[in-house]
């Protein structure tokens, strides 16, 4: 789980590195960031809608029912695919950038970037505490969730293996 956020800022380190050409730079960057945030905010729902599944479940003396947050990791796997297209919109306008732009806008948006990724890396730590602690319990019920994140980490580990 945790290669998943080092694989996101891989892909956000590259997205600033490899720059954009003519004024759809800083859109493309902008955008990317957006994405890293919008996942952030997914995985925080993934992980609540697991404690809302365990809460409801022990209320009612059953087995959770994880539905809602593979519904959730879905999301989260549509960002990916987003990353992706944006990843080879990027790559589409790279050329004629030169190293002086490139570090321009990676000076520009260190701090932005830096947050996304600082929140994205917070979001997926929580998750991956609350999946340990339910697992004591509740390993089997999780097996489809589990394998619906490695899914969804599929998705942003293809941006890193593309550079």
């Amino acid at each position: 789980m945790q290669r998943f956020c080092g694989l996101f800022l891989l892909g956000g380190l590259m997205l600033v590195m490899a720059g954009c050409g003519g004024n759809s730079r800083e859109g493309h960057l902008s955008t990317a960031i957006e994405h890293m945030n919008n996942a952030a905010t997914q995985i925080s729902g993934i992980k609540d809608k697991i404690n809302e599944a365990v809460k409801k479940a022990e209320k009612e003396k059953a087995v959770p029912d994880f539905k809602e947050a593979v519904k959730a990791v879905d999301e989260l796997k549509i960002i990916g695919k987003q990353m992706q297209k944006l990843d080879r919109d990027i790559e589409e306008v790279n050329i004629g950038v030169t190293d002086e732009e490139r570090k321009d806008l990676a000076d520009r948006y260190k701090d932005k970037l830096q947050s996304a990724v600082t929140s994205l890396y917070d979001s997926k730590k929580q998750l991956n505490e609350t999946i340990h602690n339910v697992e004591k319990t509740y390993k089997e019920a999780l097996k489809d969730l589990r394998t619906k994140l490695n899914e969804a980490e599929g998705e942003f580990e293809v941006l890193a293996r593309q550079r």
